[in-house]
């Protein structure tokens, strides 16, 4: 596919989740992307180790998600004749609920770690997922915008003729069907939340995604390295990142101090936190409903709902914080 035929599908897919007459509720309020701690490394690479103001982050093939069944129900539903008819769509996946269970069981191993990332910024985010990785910091005009959208747990074919309905006339079917295919979930993961940022890779004469491949305990999954930052990134510390979450597991506390130091840009005035207070900074904040400063200026506690949450800003703008989640091996 060329530049010019992914720009014109992702404009479409664009136009068709920002129409108003097709869609009423609003987009999600979080992106959060669970991962391993080797995952977390390798997409904070150029942040911490070259200090580049982006993050990488790794599309995959949708029939290789988790639950391949997904893509097989979005084939049927759009009435496409064989899975190959349109295959090369890729996706990364966005949990909209913070410190879920489910998400550290499966993604973290028991533990793991959890990125939101800042889709709803003033400063827009662009992705930059052709020619080569670090020209990401450097072009305004070569990466097409884009948000993540919310995926679809029932009613399914309902959507997809409403797709049809009010855009038939004016973009090619096979333009919708690609579109509509990996937003299609099965109902049963109805607590994730779920949103996805799409992507069709290149394969012209002059530029083309270089497709990789990640394995897994039990799978072989066809991806590429995507880079992710502000379009504006005149400031160096500014990536789209909202918060690092250390996920319930062993070793937590080490973690902590240990993402802590992969994002702080002075690495000279940090110290590590032995977290022996813990649990008399959470017995004396459960009787307050404001943030309660440490006896170290860095930390504070900060209350969500009934949990309270161990917290570490950054010079760039980023939180850390530890989930309260009870970690049961």
């Amino acid at each position: 596919m060329t530049k010019e035929q992914a720009g014109s599908i992702l404009n479409t897919l664009r136009d068709w989740r920002n129409d108003p007459r097709i869609f009423k509720r609003k987009s999600s309020k979080h992106y959060i992307h669970y991962t391993s701690f080797a995952g977390f490394k390798a997409m904070l690479e150029p942040y911490a180790e070259k200090n580049e103001p982006y993050f990488k982050i790794f599309p995959s093939q949708i029939q290789y998600l988790n639950d391949y069944q997904e893509y097989k129900a979005g084939v049927k539903v759009v009435g496409l004749k064989t899975d190959d008819e349109d295959s090369n769509v890729f996706a990364v996946c966005f949990c909209g609920e913070e410190d879920l269970l489910s998400q550290w069981k499966y993604y973290g191993k028991n533990s793991g770690i959890s990125i939101e990332f800042d889709f709803n910024a003033k400063n827009p985010c662009r992705c930059k997922w052709w020619g080569k990785i670090d020209e990401v910091k450097n072009s305004d005009n070569d990466g097409l915008l884009m948000k993540p959208y919310m995926v679809f747990y029932d009613n399914h074919t309902d959507e997809y003729n409403k797709l049809y309905k009010n855009f038939r006339l004016s973009h090619p079917e096979s333009v919708l069907k690609s579109i509509f295919i990996p937003f299609c979930k099965d109902k049963s993961f109805h607590e994730e939340n779920e949103s996805r940022l799409i992507f069709y890779p290149l394969s012209d004469d002059n530029r083309k995604t270089d497709i990789k491949y990640r394995v897994t305990e039990d799978k072989i999954i066809p991806q590429f390295e995507c880079g992710i930052a502000y379009i504006d990134n005149s400031k160096r510390n500014s990536v789209p990142i909202k918060n690092v979450m250390i996920g319930p597991g062993h070793n937590q506390i080490l973690l902590f101090n240990a993402v802590i130091h992969m994002l702080e840009r002075d690495k000279s005035n940090l110290y590590f936190w032995d977290g022996d207070t813990i649990d008399s900074i959470k017995k004396e904040c459960s009787t307050v409903d404001s943030d309660l400063q440490s006896s170290r200026k860095m930390y504070v506690v900060k209350k969500h709902g009934e949990r309270y949450y161990v917290t570490y800003k950054t010079d760039g703008g980023i939180t850390v914080q530890l989930s309260p989640t009870p970690f049961r091996p």
